[in-house]
């Protein structure tokens, strides 16, 4: 029977039965399709941050680059800090969930500046690793993020949404023997 003469029903079913056939049997991923959750340029920054056994950091442009955010993965110290810090807030009654964003996003959270047009880089906030222990370990969040206008605050807790995904697809990408022979994907 010619294509065009295939009843919708056929067609369907052929459909079907291709997507079927190209389907992983774990994820239910269509193989056709390019899986890029990583692009080439990031997964080489965090393939030479391995190697040279430094976090891995990445600075996003918000508001058409008049803010810019870096965020830089935090150490199994600062995480277990910050579970701490988020577990003692809940258990003394005084956690919210503000709080709980906001604790986990200062693990990791590098810098945050202002690039007026006009020039002249504003830095509103800047932690380094000790600083962002110190933080984690007196739980107290700098006066920097709490007087931090609420829009600004809430484009970073989104930004650091979209950075932490990052890592997860990043930890990924280096379960695959080939990320380290420097190949590529299979």
């Amino acid at each position: 029977m010619a294509e065009d003469t295939k009843t919708p029903q056929e067609q369907l079913e052929q459909e079907l039965k291709e997507l079927h056939e190209h389907s992983c049997k774990r994820c239910g991923f269509d193989q056709r399709q390019d899986y890029n959750p990583v692009s080439e340029e990031v997964l080489q920054e965090y393939f030479k941050a391995a190697l040279a056994q430094v976090p891995f950091s990445k600075k996003y442009e918000l508001y058409n680059g008049a803010l810019i955010v870096t965020f830089e993965e935090a150490s199994g110290k600062l995480l277990r800090l910050q579970e701490r810090a988020i577990m003692e807030k809940t258990r003394n009654g005084n956690g919210s969930i503000s709080d709980a964003t906001d604790f986990s996003m200062v693990a990791s959270l590098a810098e945050v500046s202002q690039q007026p047009k006009e020039g002249g880089e504003r830095i509103l906030y800047k932690a380094d690793a000790a600083r962002r222990l110190q933080i984690l370990e007196e739980q107290n969040l700098p006066e920097e993020l709490i007087d931090m206008p609420i829009i600004q605050l809430q484009a970073l807790r989104t930004t650091f949404s979209h950075f932490s995904s990052l890592c997860a697809a990043l930890v990924l990408a280096a379960q695959d023997e080939n990320f380290w022979r420097g190949v590529g994907r299979n």
